[in-house]
């Protein structure tokens, strides 16, 4: 293996702080926190809003054409979004969802969105091995941990839900941001990439 694939220029550093920052941790903590205010299935819904968001940002990054078929798969996956989530309805299953829920299950489809975009200025300049590895191995694999322990803590959260007040917005994005810092995944992957980019 040539270790110096994995070699970072420090004026490279945003890139790839980018698809660590601006796209896995931020993603997770949406997610969670959408999970926590709404229920499993709307935020893996709304997480799946991510190709939307790299259609958009494609266009207005990569000058990509906006072409007809993308207007029409961009409308279908919106309205899908729409009716499934309960926004028209005003809910889903007797389940009522709340904006913050909402903008946080965007806002990871967003982060989700954002390693294409970020994954796709990096391999321009550093091997397609690492971006591959990355997104394969790595995002992968925690989105189904992720999916995994919120399957199995969903049913306790909705019975303590209703046995007490909901915790506050605070509360509930604090948690998810010490539970993404603290996993074994981000601590890992940053120890990682600081020791092979000072690496000699």
């Amino acid at each position: 293996k040539d270790r110096s694939l994995f070699r970072i220029h420090l004026r490279d550093l945003w890139m790839f702080l980018g698809t660590g920052i601006a796209s896995i941790a931020f993603f997770n903590i949406c997610y969670f926190l959408c999970i926590t205010l709404s229920t499993l299935s709307i935020a893996c819904t709304l997480l799946y809003t991510g190709p939307c968001f790299v259609m958009i940002l494609s266009c207005l990054i990569f000058r990509e054409k906006f072409t007809p078929k993308k207007a029409v798969a961009l409308v279908l996956a919106v309205g899908g979004c729409t009716f499934i989530t309960g926004l028209v309805s005003g809910g889903t299953g007797g389940v009522s969802i709340s904006w913050q829920a909402i903008l946080s299950g965007l806002g990871s489809g967003l982060g989700y969105g954002l390693y294409s975009i970020f994954g796709r200025i990096a391999v321009k300049k550093y091997s397609e091995l690492i971006d591959r590895e990355s997104a394969y191995e790595m995002l992968n694999k925690k989105i189904t941990v992720i999916e995994q322990e919120v399957s199995e803590q969903e049913q306790k959260q909705e019975s303590k839900n209703q046995q007490s007040q909901e915790p506050s917005t605070a509360s509930v994005v604090g948690k998810s941001v010490l539970k993404v810092l603290t996993s074994a995944t981000f601590i890992r992957g940053a120890f990682g990439v600081l020791t092979k980019m000072f690496k000699k």
